[in-house]
């Protein structure tokens, strides 16, 4: 224990913030923070009461865990300012959390990798919406910058389509129309550039709907794992470091 303290010195967690999904980053910080205690180590938590921005010129740590969740810590903007800081932090870099997070040019790096994406249009919020959609019903409708399924949709009528609209607008300044593809949601971590088990999440409803939080009982037998394999070379071309997490759809019917 004494060389991990060594090793790592003070500890920052990064948790809450000001993003949509604030509750559930709490809970993830919290998470880290207790174990990180467990082990001796000494933790420096932030963004739970204060502002992460103006806190941050005083923060005094050797590293930062990134507990943030969405806009801010998934998107490039913390990580900029840890930089500038010169504090060494967890997760991918600046470059690499810009393209994961923004829908729109990751897709670019789907397609430069051979991988099948569904058809998208992609409209400035302040557009007239298309009726019907242009891809039919049912129709994913969702903004282009947010995290997890904060402002999504699945839509099956023109009311409901047009409510979707309305909903993504609120949460940015470009949403993506997309056709909709049933399928299983799998997702793999990569560890020191190699891929963990692949895991299935199982929602209990059409998606996972995150809100305020997760919901207790919202997946039916917690994470699924399915097997030891991966593929980190689309992750190698976003450039996402030597950590991190590649999701992807297994699409019914196609082998």
């Amino acid at each position: 224990m004494v060389g991990m303290k060594r090793q790592f010195g003070r500890i920052g967690v990064l948790l809450g913030g000001d993003s949509a999904e604030r509750e559930i980053s709490l809970k993830s910080g919290h998470a880290v923070i207790s174990a990180l205690e467990s082990i001796g180590q000494e933790v420096a938590p932030l963004g739970e009461t204060e502002k992460i921005k103006p806190a941050l010129a005083d923060w005094e740590v050797d590293c930062a865990f990134i507990a943030l969740h969405g806009r801010f810590g998934e998107d490039g903007e913390v990580q900029n300012l840890l930089e500038e800081k010169g504090i060494p932090y967890t997760g991918s870099g600046i470059a690499a959390s810009r393209r994961a997070m923004d829908k729109e040019v990751s897709r670019r790096f789907f397609r430069e990798a051979s991988l099948p994406v569904p058809e998208c249009l992609v409209l400035n919020a302040d557009e007239e919406m298309p009726e019907p959609p242009p891809f039919g019903f049912p129709a994913v409708v969702k903004p282009v910058g947010e995290g997890s399924s904060i402002g999504l949709n699945i839509v099956s009528s023109p009311e409901k389509y047009r409510r979707a609209f309305r909903e993504a607008r609120k949460h940015g300044d470009r949403i993506i129309l997309e056709r909709y593809i049933p399928g299983r949601e799998l997702t793999v971590g990569i560890l020191d550039g190699k891929p963990l088990p692949v895991v299935e999440i199982v929602p209990r409803k059409r998606f996972l709907i995150l809100k305020r939080n997760i919901p207790r009982g919202c997946l039916t037998s917690g994470y699924r794992r399915l097997f030891r394999t991966g593929s980190p070379g689309l992750y190698r071309r976003l450039h996402c470091g030597r950590t991190g997490n590649w999701a992807a759809m297994v699409i019914h019917g196609w082998t």
